[in-house]
């Protein structure tokens, strides 16, 4: 019973070693049109074909986003419409692409449209800045994701079959019922703890 055991652990020790995060994904709002949701991250190790996007335009139920990327407060790229990831992004949603990119801090910026960049640098800030807040055009929502193609998809975690769980379940059973028929503190050989 000792090396069921033992195996089992092991099993399930190397399928969690496997997950690792790939895809990330954030929600937010916005209240005012001029106002900036600033979302921080690290790349640990250099990444190939990094794609960031919103899905959250709706064909208008929520705000035009526009999205840029930054690096030690130096633009990388923004944009304000690119459709073109996923079939649940529509007409005006935003998206990103980076062939390569290195390891670092970067941090992602998402704003209504038209609140664009004014430079290259963040502290330049953005194109409505300096006017009195205004609500945001139909709804704040806004989601959008971060996915690395170079890197595999996290594995699913298979279930067990129902026959082995069937199985697991009769011999534990078993073991069970045959140590009620002995002496407290002894058990059967085979079941032994």
């Amino acid at each position: 019973m000792k090396w069921i055991l033992r195996m089992l652990t092991a099993t399930l020790l190397a399928l969690a070693g496997q997950a690792g995060a790939v895809n990330w994904t954030a929600t937010g709002h916005l209240a005012f049109h001029n106002q900036v949701s600033f979302l921080p991250f690290t790349l640990d190790r250099a990444t190939s074909d990094l794609k960031i996007w919103t899905d959250s335009f709706q064909d208008g139920v929520n705000f035009d986003p526009i999205l840029a990327l930054w690096q030690d407060g130096l633009l990388l790229q923004e944009n304000d419409d690119f459709p073109y990831f996923t079939a649940a992004q529509t007409v005006f949603d935003s998206g990103l692409y980076f062939a390569s990119l290195p390891a670092g801090n970067y941090q992602l910026s998402i704003t209504p449209f038209s609140n664009f960049a004014n430079g290259p640098r963040v502290e330049d800030g953005f194109w409505h800045s300096a006017q009195t807040p205004g609500p945001v055009y139909r709804n704040g929502n806004w989601q959008l994701h971060l996915t690395d193609d170079a890197l595999p998809p996290l594995p699913s975690v298979p279930e067990p079959s129902p026959a082995a769980m069937l199985l697991a379940g009769a011999a534990l059973l078993a073991c069970w019922r045959s140590a009620r028929k002995h002496t407290p503190g002894s058990l059967p050989r085979g079941c032994a703890a």
